[in-house]
């Protein structure tokens, strides 16, 4: 598939969403039909609600999401989520993708965020002789939105296990489309995500303006098939900072945490327990501690400005890969909260983690690609001509540039002439479908 985005004849482009995922739980493995939702944060002072963008199944099927109303979070942020069940037919790779004009306007690491899509993918490999991937994993602490400039950032972006599948986290670019990257992309100096914790790291420099910023987190699942980790889904987690000149300040104080290795570790084999000690500092006031994890028995009491942990390991709950527990710290300065997190994890028997490469999405080949039929425009981004499908009839068309301009052009030869339009997106009205595209 090579086009960015398809919109309904009804749509309304508008500025408004922030980040968001694609997550997927299997609720009948006999015909491999997946509950798959599409959940997306955006601005609550906007009058345009999720949907209308389209899910594409991977599978050469599509559908048009419905409108849904946002949930407020804060006086910035809601969220949107819409469901829908999907057959596949036949084991296979399938990567599921999701389309919808416009982010946020003003994004400081993203070009033209204001005539930019929201573009969401994941992945599935559905395999009925390996392991598959159950259940999307899901993040262990609620979001984090803000972050505070000059102070160094730590987010947890850490999700439950429930498979006992091995987990890896990667920074990847925001993107527009499949292996095309939004406009004018970059992360900023500083910015790391640890591979294995899934702690996001950002100490902003007086480089950094303060802002919007968007990030992607690429999270793989790994099953062990004859003696190598093979990867049976991802997903990509858009998620954004917004950096804050904020009064205040407060942190974990995560060195020489006992018993914690240099690796954020310990190890807890079966039938015994484990405790420990988290501080923190801050200016003055008071601090709330929470404690998040995909290990049941853990039990915390504040005492003040620290945090008493107490950890226990059983047979039942021995297994192959650790648990992650997730320490958060927030501190309330009206009207923001500054939050610190602190990940380590829990071994129930000595393990040395092994270096895994998450492939690239242009490796991965789609189930039943051969059967794709798309009526399409292509290429896209395209420079001087775009192609069309026989499909389409009408001679004359329309293209609407992100400002309202409308170009009228001539199908020839099931082509059309878009060399003298200025560089930037557009829509291609055919038919009573919508087609967003790139001119370079």
């Amino acid at each position: 598939m090579l086009v960015i985005s398809v919109f309904s004849a009804n749509s309304l482009w508008a500025t408004h969403l922030r980040s968001g995922e694609i997550s997927y739980e299997l609720i009948d493995e006999s015909n491999f039909t997946y509950k798959i939702t599409v959940k997306a944060y955006n601005d609550v002072n906007s009058e345009v609600r999720l949907g209308d963008g389209t899910l594409y199944f991977g599978d050469g099927t599509s559908m048009i999401l419905p409108m849904v109303d946002t949930t407020r979070l804060n006086s910035q942020v809601g969220y949107s989520e819409s469901s829908v069940t999907h057959s596949y037919g036949e084991p296979g790779n399938y990567l599921i993708q999701y389309a919808e004009a416009n982010r946020n306007p003003n994004v400081i690491n993203i070009g033209n965020s204001i005539n930019t899509i929201l573009y969401l993918e994941s992945f599935i490999a559905i395999n009925d002789e390996v392991v598959m991937s159950k259940k999307s994993p899901e993040l262990l602490a609620p979001p984090v939105f803000t972050g505070q400039y000059g102070k160094e950032i730590n987010v947890s972006l850490a999700v439950k296990n429930e498979q006992d599948l091995k987990i890896r986290y990667e920074l990847v670019a925001c993107k527009q489309w499949v292996n095309i990257e939004v406009e004018d992309y970059f992360i900023p100096e500083g910015v790391s995500v640890d591979p294995i914790t899934g702690l996001f790291t950002w100490l902003p420099s007086e480089d950094d303006a303060i802002g919007e910023y968007n990030f992607a987190l690429k999270i793989a699942q790994f099953a062990l098939v004859d003696g190598e980790y093979q990867m049976v889904a991802f997903v990509v987690r858009d998620f954004q900072i917004i950096l804050k000149d904020i009064d205040g300040a407060v942190k974990i104080n995560d060195e020489d945490v006992e018993p914690i290795d240099n690796n954020n570790a310990l190890v807890l084999e079966p039938n015994n327990s484990d405790s420990l000690y988290v501080y923190a500092t801050m200016n003055s006031g008071e601090v709330n501690f929470e404690v998040f994890s995909d290990l049941e028995n853990v039990e915390a009491e504040q005492l003040n400005d620290s945090l008493y942990l107490e950890l226990e390991m059983t047979d039942e709950l021995s297994r192959v890969n650790p648990y992650i527990v997730t320490v958060r710290v927030t501190y309330q300065v009206e009207p923001d909260s500054l939050v610190n997190d602190f990940n380590f994890l829990v071994y129930s028997q000595p393990t040395e983690e092994p270096d895994i490469e998450i492939p690239d999405t242009n490796e991965l080949i789609t189930a039943n690609e051969e059967k794709y039929e798309v009526p399409l425009p292509y290429p896209n981004p395209a420079k001087d001509k775009i192609y069309l499908d026989k499909v389409f009839l009408p001679k004359e068309v329309k293209v609407v540039d992100m400002k309202g301009n409308v170009y009228s052009r001539t199908i020839v030869d099931h082509m059309i002439d878009i060399s003298h339009l200025p560089a930037g997106v557009y829509i291609l009205e055919l038919a009573n479908d919508r087609y967003q595209f790139i001119k370079e």
